[in-house]
């Protein structure tokens, strides 16, 4: 499979290029899936899953750069470093957690790609497969499509069925193309001479309250917080979010 030629990067991209020349060492853009398997776990059927959805999806094995200042993206034949297996015989859930937490949170040298696979292997409760994934690849969608389609590649290789995934009708080099024309073309200037209206004059600095100090340096550590909302409002916001033609979940 031959590398192609580069390409341009969306305007959201370049946002996020932009910040990683900033600070290459920070994870603030890691995604993570960590997916749980019970029972024996065969790592060579497994990487080849991996492997399949890396050659299906160009981005997945792209890397980035610049060339005069201009960023870019070039899609590669093969990211040799893309799988690891780590031994995790000796840890506990506790500890396997941990360890879970601080691969993903190792950052990307896009230079060399935005996508990793850490199998860890012989823990008790069973075999953990983290997938990481940087912003500028994909978001939280893509993430979960490319767990799912591991997942079944895998099964369909243990069933010895046929291994394939359906053919993509377009890749973001495709979305790059049309966003390019919509912002150079008539439409996109008006679209940008209105919200420069709207954003004109001072921005306001919006002040939150805080339960504790903010550090002195910012480590973009977080938590997370889940409600469960009862079934009769789920169904009314699922309602609602499909006739303003919003996307829900």
């Amino acid at each position: 499979m031959p590398a192609l030629l580069p390409s341009p990067l969306s305007h959201g991209q370049q946002a996020l290029w932009f910040i990683y020349r900033e600070a290459p060492d920070s994870a603030a853009y890691n995604m993570a899936l960590p997916l749980r398997f019970t029972g024996k776990v065969y790592a060579a059927a497994l990487q080849r899953a991996v492997r399949l959805v890396l050659e299906h999806h160009p981005m997945l094995r792209s890397v980035f750069g610049e060339s005069d200042g201009v960023p870019h993206q070039c899609p590669q034949a093969e990211i040799s470093h893309h799988w690891l297996e780590v031994d995790a015989s000796q840890w506990a859930e506790e500890g396997l957690m941990a360890q879970v937490q601080r691969f993903s949170q190792q950052p990307f040298v896009l230079e060399e790609g935005a996508f990793r696979a850490t199998l860890f292997q012989g823990a008790e409760a069973g075999a953990v497969l983290l997938i990481t994934l940087h912003h500028i690849a994909g978001d939280a969608a893509s993430l979960s499509i490319i767990g799912k389609q591991i997942v079944a590649l895998y099964a369909a290789q243990l069933d010895g069925q046929a291994v394939n995934l359906p053919a993509l009708p377009a890749d973001y080099s495709d979305f790059v193309d049309w966003e390019t024309r919509l912002i150079t073309s008539h439409k996109g200037q008006r679209m940008a001479a209105y919200w420069q209206q709207q954003l004109a004059g001072k921005v306001p600095v919006l002040q939150l309250p805080t339960d504790h100090p903010r550090p002195p340096l910012q480590t973009y550590n977080g938590a997370s917080l889940f409600i469960e909302l009862p079934e009769e409002l789920t169904q009314a916001l699922k309602a609602l979010s499909k006739a303003q033609h919003c996307i829900s979940l």
